[in-house]
């Protein structure tokens, strides 16, 4: 069997023990990808080590998610597009446009696709088909005067943090994932503008990001109660994602230079996985495990 090269170049598909090739891009079999408003960097998963980058073609990248295609989606705001790359850096085109400027992505358990819209007063989450592009209509209506800051479904419920304004504090709600009915008002004590896309751990744990703080909320997996902050000085946590094995990657942003920070909650220690600049690395937006 051939050898993938170390630098993430090939001439032709191949595999390998550590590395998935196709054409002329290698990636590491378990992979960080981190997206930045401008590119999409990769490293490995267990080392950290910087695997390849590539740019995308749209600057003002506001939301991004893997799809079950395995294919990068992201929204471009002002193009008020929703855009896919391959993971080897080919852009796939422009899948749908918008009417109202987008920001968060998720792909729901109906295998459509969820987008944020910055309607006013309120703004909304609209469903689309993910295979013909065409909206579904509004599924989800905000809070007053406050905007989405990411959203994620699970176990039947899309969960939804608003960044809060002013004196007014970020909060987190429950949907029903099949109707938009809101289910609950989980919490409003985020820091303002500060809560960032939602994860959940292996064992059901929900783990909120909290920007502009030195925190990432835990949440009971089972009553959803808010349980403590977990805190690191200079933490910034702009993004989270889990790996099988329950330890939590943290994109932390403490500018100018990002890095990826691994939480095990099992001991409540962090070690430095990716190091700020490694591989050109700047600021960036979104950490997701492949």
């Amino acid at each position: 069997m051939q050898t993938c090269g170390s630098n993430g170049t090939w001439g032709a598909a191949a595999a390998c023990e550590s590395t998935i090739c196709s054409g002329t891009k290698c990636l590491p079999k378990a992979a960080i990808l981190i997206v930045s408003s401008s590119a999409v960097f990769t490293y490995d998963a267990v080392s950290g080590a910087f695997a390849s980058t590539f740019p995308l073609g749209d600057s003002g990248i506001g939301g991004a998610t893997i799809g079950p295609d395995g294919k990068l989606w992201v929204t471009v705001i002002l193009a008020k597009s929703i855009v896919r790359y391959d993971l080897s850096g080919a852009s796939l085109g422009v899948f749908t446009t918008t009417q109202d400027y987008s920001d968060w992505l998720a792909f729901g358990p109906d295998g459509n696709l969820y987008a944020s819209a910055r309607t006013s007063p309120r703004e909304s989450i609209v469903r689309i088909d993910a295979k013909t592009g065409a909206s579904l209509g509004t599924f989800v209506q905000g809070p007053l005067d406050v905007p989405v800051d990411g959203m994620a479904f699970h176990n039947g419920s899309l969960f939804v943090t608003y960044a809060g304004t002013g004196a007014l504090g970020g909060s987190l709600y429950q949907y029903d994932g099949t109707t938009g009915a809101q289910v609950a008002q989980l919490y409003d004590s985020f820091s303002p503008y500060g809560p960032n896309t939602p994860a959940f751990a292996p064992d059901g744990t929900l783990y909120v990001p909290v920007w502009q703080s030195p925190d990432i909320a835990k949440f009971d997996g089972t009553t959803l109660k808010f349980v403590s902050n977990i805190s690191r000085d200079s933490l910034l946590p702009t993004s989270i994602a889990f790996a099988p094995d329950g330890t939590l990657l943290v994109l932390s942003d403490p500018g100018p230079y990002d890095s990826v920070l691994r939480y095990d909650p099992k001991n409540g220690t962090f070690t430095t996985l990716v190091s700020m600049g490694s591989g050109g690395l700047g600021r960036a937006r979104f950490v997701f495990y492949r």
